[in-house]
């Protein structure tokens, strides 16, 4: 007996699920929940969204909805006995045939697997041992992150495989009973990863060490001590690691030499907030962010600032002498790409200062005609950077240079009157990341990309020009709507209401080896030249006086915001993943470690 596979047919068939009711329930809404709504939806069901990890609100749920099917497209805990006992309940698990265990994604990289997949099976009495629906495989890119599989290949895999498993259901297909003997069935029951599974020794190869980094990639980190000198001694300080990418130093003999002499665990030096730390081969390892592993909630931070100042400042800046960099310029004939892939998407003041500088760069270029933005893997832009702010004692003054920053950002590229500039999202784009792109003459992104051009959620106005691009994309009424909304949109959505121009392949993968030839095309085109010409007879000196008035109506707002409870209360809760009631408890303990110091 084969398995059930995906198949094409619910991008390009009629299938129609009839008014199916579909009780989706998830922890939180995230990328696979919202793209199995928006399939399903798309396709004539009725969908009801709950998010939860209480039982008693999933029961009361079905109870009020009545669904003919439950879907658990990212739920942690599991449905009572009751509800998949009478009903069939779907889940959607990030790994293949026979995968089980709560750590899928993480082991698939641990064991560096060549391909991964993606199961939708019956819920059962054993977590993940449940009938098969569908399943569905897909290549693992090389240096992949947890969180940048599950965003990228694992969700785009979850809607078609979702549908298929719909399709059968509606045709009375039954599933088929999980059996290891079945040759298809290729996966394992793994164990619940542990914190020793997570720990880096020093004298690890490089690239070992990158993996463990990877596989904890964005939660709950990596686990190693920092090698701190000072006074004549070196200190071990426990921390998480994240961010991880391997350098051999094959650019300097400089940096080849030192690599070479240093002990494992000794920081090389830094560059751009990212350290280097010797591996137990010849190499050594970025680590970009780093988390004290303390028992109170902490923050993430550039590597830089998260260790203490006076270790910091004495470290060697690496400037030109390694391959790491979290901002690559790229040429291709009259196209040039800038990648700026800042760690979840958050830009600080100075990662503002150095990407406009490359764009003013770029600008200069008479050869190049176009600017094309790409962002980073995982999202496009998240806008201002929240744990630097938090981070900061005068959370104000850091804000207000970052807003003004992203803002530069943006005037030097909405100002260059000869070249197309588009915006190419093979990430999220949130908040401010958002606004930049539709600040663009032209934006292009995959179908699993999820917009969320909203301030609401930091009780922000927000800035970044949306008052004059955003309208002019959307209409005024609708943008208004959408930066108080906090509910994303799927790339689709967002194209059809014109904050995106083009959907450009079928996934991820296709959308990146779509992309540099539907570029070549757009470069050329009629449509390319006209937009340039218009820019440059429209964007005079009072277009700019013009833009400059949003921009200082908008700050007007922001310098109000900042400096309100609602938006530190809101940040707070977002940097250390507060609930409510957590975010009072942290304010006491942490007034009560500043008491006890003195």
């Amino acid at each position: 007996m084969v398995l059930p596979r995906v198949t094409n047919f619910t991008l390009h068939s009629s299938f129609h699920l009839n008014n199916l009711r579909v009780l989706l329930l998830s922890n939180s809404s995230n990328n696979l929940h919202r793209r199995v709504q928006y399939e399903i939806n798309r396709h004539g069901g009725q969908v009801e969204n709950v998010f939860t990890s209480s039982q008693e609100a999933m029961e009361e749920a079905v109870k009020r909805f009545r669904p003919d099917v439950v879907i658990c497209p990212f739920l942690t805990a599991r449905i009572p006995e009751r509800i998949w006992k009478e009903r069939r309940c779907l889940i959607v698990h990030p790994g293949i045939a026979g995968d089980r265990g709560p750590s899928s994604i993480d082991w698939a990289i641990r064991n560096k697997q060549k391909s991964w997949g993606l199961t939708v099976i019956q819920a059962a009495e054993d977590m993940d041992s449940g009938d098969i629906w569908c399943t569905s495989d897909f290549s693992v890119r090389e240096n992949l992150t947890k969180a940048s599989m599950y965003v990228g290949e694992v969700s785009d895999a979850a809607p078609k495989s979702v549908m298929e498993a719909l399709r059968q259901l509606q045709n009375n297909v039954h599933p088929i009973p999980l059996d290891y003997s079945h040759p298809e069935v290729k996966g394992q029951l793994h164990a619940t990863m542990k914190t020793k599974d997570r720990m880096i020794e020093w004298n690890m190869p490089a690239e070992e060490i990158a993996v463990i980094v990877r596989m904890s990639d964005t939660q709950p980190g990596a686990l190693a001590n920092i090698l701190m000198p000072g006074a004549g001694r070196i200190d071990s300080t426990p921390f998480r690691l994240f961010d991880a990418h391997v350098e051999c130093g094959a650019k300097s003999k400089y940096l080849q030499d030192r690599l070479t002499e240093a002990h494992p665990g000794k920081i090389i030096g830094r560059k751009h907030g990212a350290i280097l730390v010797k591996a137990g081969d010849e190499n050594g390892v970025w680590i970009g962010q780093l988390k004290r592993h303390v028992k109170q909630p902490a923050l993430k931070l550039q590597s830089v600032s998260a260790l203490p100042f006076n270790i910091a400042r004495n470290l060697e800046i690496l400037a030109h002498d390694c391959e790491f960099s979290d901002i690559r310029v790229i040429r291709h004939g009259p196209l040039c790409y800038i990648h700026f892939d800042f760690y979840n998407g958050a830009m600080d003041k100075v990662q503002c200062i150095r990407l406009k500088s490359e764009i003013e760069k770029i600008a200069k270029c008479a050869d190049v005609r176009m600017l094309v933005l790409m962002g980073g893997d995982r999202f496009f832009s998240t806008g201002i950077h929240l744990c630097s702010i938090e981070a900061n004692e005068n959370k104000y003054s850091e804000a207000w240079a970052n807003i003004n920053m992203i803002n530069d950002v943006i005037k030097a590229m909405v100002t260059i009157p000869d070249k197309l500039v588009v915006a190419a999202l093979q990430g999220n784009a949130g908040a401010g990341g958002a606004m930049l792109a539709a600040a663009a003459d032209i934006v292009v992104s995959h179908p699993g990309v999820l917009l969320t051009p909203s301030y609401s959620s930091m009780h922000l106005h927000g800035s970044e020009y949306w008052t004059y691009f955003l309208p002019q994309r959307v209409g005024e009424k609708e943008a208004i709507r959408l930066t108080q909304c906090e509910d994303p949109l799927v790339a689709e959505e967002a194209c059809k209401i014109g904050l995106v121009d083009y959907i450009l392949g079928e996934n991820k993968a296709d959308f990146l080896s779509k992309l540099p030839e539907f570029l070549i095309d757009l470069c050329g085109s009629k449509n390319a030249e006209e937009i340039v010409k218009i820019k440059r007879v429209k964007r005079t000196d009072l277009w700019l006086l013009e833009l400059e008035k949003h921009r200082f109506e908008e700050l007007e707002k922001m310098k109000i915001n900042f400096c309100s409870q609602e938006f530190l209360t809101a940040m707070k809760k977002f940097v250390y993943h507060l609930k409510d009631n957590e975010s009072v408890e942290l304010e006491n303990r942490k007034r009560s470690n500043e008491l006890n110091s003195y």
